[in-house]
Parts: structure tokens; C-alpha cells; sequence
């Protein structure tokens, strides 16, 4: 009596398994990486949208005001008085030192792995927000530039990245107008292309936006300024490309 012949595969239909089993990695890992960048987009508006409702839980307790983005000598604090740090330091938002790193909302998920280790809880690395210079250290949400411009045109915070230092890097000032007096638009955050050459930005009526380099090019204003001698705000003049180390700072052309 013959026992029954086990037939094994060839070294050919090996290899053909192998080479359908590759291909279909290749085809479908390019849909989970972007499933991810998704995921990683939505978790970043959800961060925008909670810090935006510190900002107005913040206007509810100070007669319609919010922080400025340097809301005071950075001498006078041992993280500076940016507006993330009041938020936190009044208790409008939870502390991130006392968080897992890159589970607070005042870091975007996307932006957090270009952070170095020994920044990945320091704040000024984080969102970017709005701007007034000195002597106000607050903005009215009904200034009248923000009024005429109209709420839901104007920047509140949102994702930005600072380009001309290094190490380039999130920072929590929102850019001032495109061309600066005094040349200190070096120093700040501009709108950054950072998921998917998109910015995730929140405004002044609450919502939040996923805008392309045309869409921030078009009909949004930069809320950025000193509110008591303007009548006009800015239209947002510069965008952050390539975003990370080498990071590329380019002008915005408004689309008629």
C-alpha cells in the first residue's frame, strides 16, 4: 500500500506568492499612511476647536476679551506669558507637563515629531494665535477692524510654523502682516501647510477650517494687529511650505 504523495509548493509558486503578497502591501500602504495623515488632521482641528473654547470661556470672564499672544514680559513668568501658558496657568486649558507627550491640545499631531525631545512640553513650540503689539495685552472679539472684516474671516490660532530660525519649528505667535514695520515678522509663526499641503485654521466665530495655499490666499484676514489704530485688518501675506527642518517661507498671491 503507497502513502498518499504531500505536494509542497515550488520555489517558483513561492515566489509568485511573495510577489502578489508585496504588491498588495505597495498598493494599500499608500492608503493607510493617508487614512493616518487623516486621522492625525482631525485630531488637530478637535485640539483647535477645544483651545478656541478656552479663548471664549476666557471672553465670557473678562467682558467680551481675549489674550493677546504675548500677553506680557516673559520675564515675569517661568514660561513667559504667551497666551497658551494664561490659558493654562488660569486653568482654561490643562497643563501639558502633566500630560503623556503629544496627547495635550496645544500640539498638533503632525507637527509634534519635528519637536525636539527636550521641547516636546514646552508650549512655545505649539499652536500659533492671535497677535496685538503693545500696550493692549488683550483684544476685544468686537474691535472694530475684527467687526468689519467679519468674524468668521478672521484668524483666531491655528497651525503655524516658524521658518527663519533654526531650528524651524511650531511657535506660538501668529504672523503679523506680510510686510512688517521694523522688520520683526522674522520673529513670528506664519499659516503652515502642514497636513497635506493644507493649514487647519480656527477663526474668530469659532470654526474651523482646513484651507489650501489658494484658500488662505483668498478672502481670510490675519488677526494680527494693533486694533486701536487701524481700521483695516491685513489679508494673510505668507505661507510655510515644506514644513520641518528645512521649511520654506513663501509669499501668498490673493486670487482676484
Amino acid at each position: 500500500m503507497h502513502s498518499p504523495r504531500i505536494r509542497s509548493f515550488s520555489l517558483i509558486e513561492l515566489m509568485v506568492v511573495i510577489g502578489i503578497i508585496m504588491l498588495l502591501a505597495a498598493m494599500l500602504l499608500p492608503v493607510l499612511n493617508m487614512a493616518r495623515a487623516r486621522a492625525r488632521s482631525i485630531k488637530c482641528t478637535s485640539n483647535i476647536k477645544q483651545i478656541i473654547g478656552a479663548f471664549m470661556d476666557y471672553a465670557g470672564d473678562w467682558q467680551g476679551n481675549i489674550l493677546s499672544t504675548n500677553s506680557g514680559s516673559t520675564s515675569h513668568a517661568k514660561n513667559g506669558w504667551s497666551w497658551n501658558y494664561a490659558l493654562v496657568y488660569n486653568k482654561y486649558l490643562p497643563d501639558p507637563k502633566r500630560q503623556a507627550p503629544g496627547s495635550t491640545v496645544l500640539f498638533c499631531p503632525d507637527a509634534f515629531k519635528d519637536i525636539e525631545l527636550s521641547k516636546q512640553k514646552n508650549i512655545w513650540h505649539s499652536y500659533g494665535a492671535v497677535y496685538t503689539k503693545f500696550p493692549r495685552q488683550s483684544i476685544s472679539l468686537n474691535a472694530p477692524p475684527i467687526s468689519k472684516a467679519g468674524h468668521s474671516k478672521v484668524t483666531l490660532v491655528g497651525d503655524v510654523w516658524r521658518a527663519k530660525y533654526p531650528p524651524a519649528h511650531p511657535f506660538y505667535l501668529m504672523s503679523i502682516p506680510v510686510n512688517p514695520p521694523n522688520g520683526d515678522g522674522d520673529e513670528w509663526g506664519y499659516p503652515a501647510l502642514i497636513h497635506q499641503a493644507r493649514c487647519n485654521m480656527g477663526f474668530m466665530d469659532g470654526h474651523v477650517k482646513s484651507l489650501s495655499r489658494k484658500e488662505l490666499a483668498t478672502d481670510y484676514f490675519c488677526g494680527s494687529a494693533n486694533y486701536d489704530t487701524i481700521e483695516t485688518l491685513y489679508p494673510i501675506g505668507r505661507v510655510v511650505v515644506n514644513v520641518g527642518p528645512s521649511a520654506i517661507l513663501s509669499e501668498l498671491t490673493p486670487t482676484p
